[in-house]
């Protein structure tokens, strides 16, 4: 059994998400590409991502050798998505209710047995919030774009493109 424990804590974001549903929403659609010398001198991992509204830099750390640990790697990126997106969720439905979700931390790890993979997603709560708005908070946690994403039968096609 292989195992990857990672911790991506997130924050509360005060302003409301685009419809991640619409072809506008920066989700649709990213760029990978091999970064500019300047940004990556030296690395032998390091990516530039892009989107239309957002640039960022993946990079492997640097126990792997030719890596410079100049962005999180991949896989964190692929937890950050989801302990980011229940975050976020979760605090859209709150203020939608009228109340704040606080210090609430969603913590992500990931372990693979065989051909099985397992998301683990700890969620811990503002103590300000009572049972009621965790209990509901838990089950709206499961609706978050990049959880329904990652619970799917996934398949990757990669094709070739002049």
């Amino acid at each position: 059994m292989s195992t990857k424990n990672i911790e991506i804590p997130t924050r509360d974001v005060n302003t409301q998400p685009n419809d991640v549903n619409t072809p506008q929403h920066p989700a649709n659609g990213v760029t990978a590409s091999t970064p500019t010398p300047q940004q990556a001198q030296g690395s032998d991992f390091a990516t530039t991502i892009a989107n239309a509204t957002h640039t960022w830099l993946l990079d492997e750390p640097t126990s792997v050798p030719g890596a410079q640990d100049l962005g999180p790697n991949p896989f964190h990126m692929v937890l950050a998505g989801l302990a980011g997106c229940t975050h976020m969720t979760m605090g859209m439905y709150a203020r939608r209710k009228g109340y704040n979700i606080g210090n609430t931390e969603v913590h992500v790890d990931v372990t693979s047995e065989g051909d099985t993979t397992t998301f683990h997603r700890d969620i811990t709560f503002d103590p300000a919030l009572d049972a009621q708005q965790r209990a509901k908070l838990l089950e709206i946690a499961n609706k978050c774009p990049v959880h329904r994403l990652l619970e799917r039968d996934i398949h990757i096609e990669t094709r070739e493109t002049p």
